[in-house]
């Protein structure tokens, strides 16, 4: 893994791990989320709240 990649491309629950252990800190400029309607999954749903929630550099378009 290139942790100096300009471009980061993976799963859902990879992010939400970034945005919990690194927080406003997270080298993440922008994320473009796919398959967005696990949103309201049960099971996988949370990985697309946690970065939402915790990074506050995110922004919605």
């Amino acid at each position: 893994m290139n942790h100096d990649a300009p471009i980061l491309c993976c799963t859902a629950e990879i992010l939400a791990n970034i945005a919990l252990r690194e927080g406003a800190q997270a080298k993440v400029q922008d994320v473009v989320m796919d398959e967005f309607y696990y949103y309201a999954d049960c099971e996988r749903g949370v990985a697309w709240h946690i970065p939402l929630l915790t990074l506050p550099q995110k922004r919605s378009v």
